[in-house]
């Protein structure tokens, strides 16, 4: 190979390491600026959302002792992944919970459950609004997957009311459980309130 070939090359793979370098250096500012830009708009929601949660879960404590019961769930709807068919899996999960002192936590039990499989108990939520269950016998045969699920949670009886958001869309509901049905308090006011609050503080502040 003669001197001129050899100059000819090395240059080539000069220019070449040149280019791949500063591509490398491009690309790296990008994706750094990416990730600081993510990272401050993530950082700069964490304080708002705490705050938000803390207000969430004192408003649940209150209804909890007005309605001395025994355990306070915000469920929310969301869309899981899609079965094989392509239909949307449509779940939903126990986004906050409240218990009385010395009282299961089953919050971690309940994320992310298939809509299909209590269908319906969900319908029915969706369609009253309110419901109440003064004893959870009532609903063995009716709801048998609903049925199972509560008593293994050793709810004897249950109430919830429905979360929509500005659209007047469902999005999630409120369930107050008792582990004594004796205990069961009707209180749609309290109900309403705690759904109110929930909506602003969950539906229009995270919007913001």
């Amino acid at each position: 190979m003669n001197n001129l070939n050899v100059e000819v090359i090395a240059t080539a793979i000069g220019t070449f390491l040149a280019g791949g370098y500063i591509c490398y250096k491009v690309c790296k500012q990008k994706i750094d600026q990416f990730l600081k830009n993510w990272q401050g708009s993530v950082s700069s929601k964490v304080p708002r959302q705490s705050q938000i949660d803390i207000k969430i879960l004192n408003r649940m404590e209150e209804v909890k002792e007005i309605m001395d019961a025994d355990r306070v769930h915000v469920y929310e709807f969301h869309n899981g992944e899609h079965y094989a068919n392509g239909r949307s899996a449509l779940k939903v999960s126990c986004t906050y919970e409240v218990v009385r002192a010395g009282t299961q936590s089953v919050q971690r039990s309940c994320m992310s459950v298939p809509l299909s499989v209590m269908p319906k108990y969900i319908a029915t939520i969706l369609d009253t609004s309110i419901v109440n269950v003064k004893d959870i016998e009532n609903v063995r045969d009716s709801m048998p997957a609903t049925y199972n699920l509560k008593i293994s949670q050793n709810v004897k009886a249950f109430t919830n009311v429905v979360i929509i958001n500005r659209q007047k869309e469902p999005v999630g509901f409120i369930e107050v459980q008792w582990f004594d049905k004796k205990k069961f308090i009707e209180n749609e006011h309290e109900l309403l309130r705690l759904a109110a609050f929930i909506e602003e503080n969950i539906l229009i502040n995270l919007d913001k």
